[in-house]
């Protein structure tokens, strides 16, 4: 008989909740808990609840000295605990339960969506870089700071110049009360290899002004296929864009940056960045379709190198453009990737469709450069490979 449950559904537990250990949702939103007694009080609960996923401890007064008792357990068991989920927004936390949480999260390999929305994060520089340099080293793929006015330009900026978190996909930044202050910083990030693993970038809520903007969009059109959703909702668009000579790296090339765009109001040029957005999910989804039609042929090529035919003497680039050629939409390195994917077997292999397109990093369009062809065809030429100790397979370093 159906039901009529969601088939999302997760159970839950509140505080007056029975003692089922099977309940992996602690929810104890707003449950007015307060310092240390209230941290307390969530351990308590967690000890009686193994099979824990995700923690909600929204709208609690913590404090830092309250959070400090749950990290404290949380820390100490993260062996034994899968969390992959732990929201903290509105409880009164500042630079102090920051710095705690980047103990909690380094090297964590299963935490992945991490919230803290309204806090009170003064951003001290030391904190915020201590924080990152952990969250580089995490498995998180969300991150939201929204709502956190006092940490302003000083932490985003801190942070951004130290960000390099190959999981993270998902960054919000919105309502921070960030100003042009912030803004060199943030381009730089986005067009960055550091900021590749990102599909998802929030700034909304700010005083962000049409400079950044017309940049961003310039950025999105010149080079950046990665990013499919910005949000920009809220901040200072609606004036012209400054003179050309004004603006970094113009580029008549692209929409955003003609003599045209620039005396566009700002509608008609978040059409243009709409496009640009619309462009990357379209060839991501490309790219992620040719993925999954290669990985099989992959297998064949994996079972080749290894089989002393004729066809395993083929150099390794030679197959790898001939796979490119099977799937026009990735570049050389995603084949690579592939490739190498496939030589671990089902040892570790993905179980959904998006994380196997997020480990070969094939759910985005990737352009083959020139160096890539010809640094590839040179390799073949002189057989310069560079193996992977116990593969038999050439290194990523050997495509460059």
């Amino acid at each position: 008989m159906h039901s009529g449950r969601n088939p999302g559904y997760i159970p839950r537990v509140y505080l007056n909740g029975n003692n089922n250990p099977t309940i992996t949702h602690v929810d104890l939103q707003d449950r007015n808990l307060h310092g240390p007694t209230g941290g307390r009080e969530v351990v308590g609960l967690l000890k009686k609840r193994p099979s824990v996923t995700a923690i909600t401890l929204n709208q609690n007064e913590l404090g830092d000295d309250g959070l400090s008792i749950v990290l404290q357990y949380l820390t100490y068991n993260s062996t034994s605990l899968g969390i992959t989920t732990l929201s903290l927004n509105c409880c009164n936390l500042g630079d102090s339960s920051l710095e705690g949480l980047g103990e909690y999260i380094r090297n964590h390999r299963t935490l992945q969506n991490l919230s803290l929305q309204n806090n009170t994060f003064k951003g001290d520089p030391h904190i915020v870089t201590h924080f990152t340099q952990c969250l580089n080293s995490s498995s998180i793929s969300k991150l939201d700071l929204g709502r956190n006015p006092q940490a302003g330009d000083t932490f985003v900026v801190t942070m951004l110049s130290h960000l390099n978190a190959s999981q993270l996909d998902h960054l919000n930044l919105a309502a921070m009360n960030l100003t042009p202050a912030s803004q060199e910083a943030i381009l730089s990030y986005l067009s960055s290899p550091a900021s590749r693993p990102l599909r998802f970038f929030g700034c909304g809520g700010n005083r962000l002004t049409r400079p950044f903007a017309d940049a961003l969009i310039h950025g999105l059109w010149t080079g950046n296929y990665w990013l499919k959703y910005v949000e920009l909702h809220g901040n200072l668009l609606n004036s012209m864009s400054l003179p050309e000579e004004t603006r970094p790296e113009a580029c008549p090339s692209s929409p955003a940056d003609s003599a045209e765009a620039r005396m566009k109001p700002w509608p008609a040029c978040q059409k243009d960045m709409d496009y640009a957005l619309h462009r990357n999910r379209l060839a991501g989804d490309f790219a992620g379709d040719g993925a999954v039609r290669l990985l099989p042929c992959a297998r064949v090529v994996v079972q080749q190198l290894g089989a002393g035919n004729a066809h395993a003497a083929l150099p390794f680039e030679l197959k790898a453009l001939i796979l490119n050629e099977l799937a026009p939409s990735l570049s050389l390195k995603q084949c690579h990737r592939i490739v190498h994917y496939a030589a671990q077997g089902f040892r570790n292999a993905a179980k959904t469709r998006q994380s196997f397109l997020k480990a070969v990093q094939c759910d985005v369009f990737e352009p083959n450069s020139l160096d890539d062809v010809l640094r590839a065809l040179n390799n073949i030429n002189t057989g310069r490979l560079t193996l992977v100790h116990g593969t038999g397979l050439p290194s990523l370093a050997t495509f460059g």
